[in-house]
């Protein structure tokens, strides 16, 4: 699973990014952790698979709760739940590092895709 903590008034926050990398690796799961109002993340859903849960958050609030002093920002976690990669990301080769002990998991158990 990826997590992305992103939110509507960061100007770094890049959505096609994310579509982009999601669209690349359909074997994850995905959620988004969103600041923004209720008419923003509405679209937000609109824009993306229904699969991938949206949720609006405070990022003030995950501040405190994760360390995470920036968006956007990507939390990687094994199947387990554990965290295996994170790092702020403001393009592929940012997201595709802090991704790649998951990438290299799923490819070694998935070699035809």
């Amino acid at each position: 699973t990826i997590v992305f903590l992103m939110s509507a008034s960061c100007s770094a926050c890049n959505m096609d990014l994310v579509i982009s990398f999601m669209s690349s690796h359909p074997g994850f799961n995905y959620c988004i952790l969103f600041e923004g109002n209720q008419e923003s993340v509405e679209d937000l859903r609109k824009e993306l698979d229904p699969e991938v849960r949206i949720h609006r958050c405070e990022t003030a609030k995950l501040q405190t709760q994760l360390q995470v002093n920036a968006v956007p920002y990507a939390i990687v976690l094994n199947k387990v739940g554990q965290a295996v990669g994170a790092d702020i990301f403001d393009k592929m080769a940012n997201l595709n590092r802090a991704a790649a002990p998951l990438i290299r998991v799923y490819n070694n158990l998935n070699p035809d895709k």
